[in-house]
């Protein structure tokens, strides 16, 4: 998405549609999103999705921790997160928090964006840790994109506006504040995964 575009977008409010009104955002309706979303798309594919990435990364980060949410929604709620679904990192417990080494793929709008969401899975000795339900503990991290580096994957004939390019970061502490558990119910597969098998496990 060229910068001029991103920026009407942004400044019409339209990256804050989902974002909570006590951040500043409109918190609207799912519906009413649908209709901004079908709307825009009808003028440019990719322009629709990235709002609707941006929209849904934006519920997902509101159910970061109040400080640390705070923390991603300081520049303004038409702050953009993008990131991934797929959880391709691993997490190392350690004092305060985790360090993550992963690489996701698809972040669309990840040149927009000043946060990006990176689920992974908690490690130790090794293993996957398990939660009390025998599943996998996987969590979703939210990392500031300058701490995150970014690669030119997405060489597309269509939705090339999407910018929908790997990332990676290597041995990164995150602070436990930014992030929250999920529920994962499906193979660990990334090849087999669908949006059909995870859950966030919101308090």
């Amino acid at each position: 998405m060229s910068r001029p575009v991103f920026e009407a977008i942004r400044d019409a409010g339209l990256f804050a549609l989902a974002v909570p009104r006590a951040l500043g955002g409109a918190e609207a309706e799912d519906e009413t999103i649908l209709h901004v979303i079908e709307e825009l798309s009808r003028q440019d594919g990719s322009v629709g999705w990235n709002v609707m990435i941006a929209s849904h990364a934006a519920v997902i980060a509101s159910y970061l921790p109040a400080k640390a949410l705070r923390e991603v929604y300081r520049g303004g709620p038409s702050t953009v997160v993008a990131g991934s679904l797929s959880p391709n990192g691993a997490a190392i417990p350690v004092q305060g928090g985790f360090h993550l080494t992963g690489r996701w793929p698809f972040a669309s709008g990840c040149h927009q964006a000043e946060w990006m969401l990176g689920p992974s899975i908690v490690m130790e000795d090794m293993r996957p840790r398990l939660r009390s339900d025998g599943r996998p503990d996987i969590r979703d991290f939210c990392l500031p994109v300058a701490d995150c580096h970014i690669l030119d994957t997405w060489d597309t004939a269509g939705l090339r506006g999407t910018g929908s390019h790997d990332w990676q970061v290597a041995d990164l502490f995150v602070p436990e504040e930014r992030s929250l558990p999920l529920l994962f119910d499906g193979p660990l597969d990334p090849g087999a995964f669908s949006f059909r098998n995870i859950a966030y496990a919101f308090p």
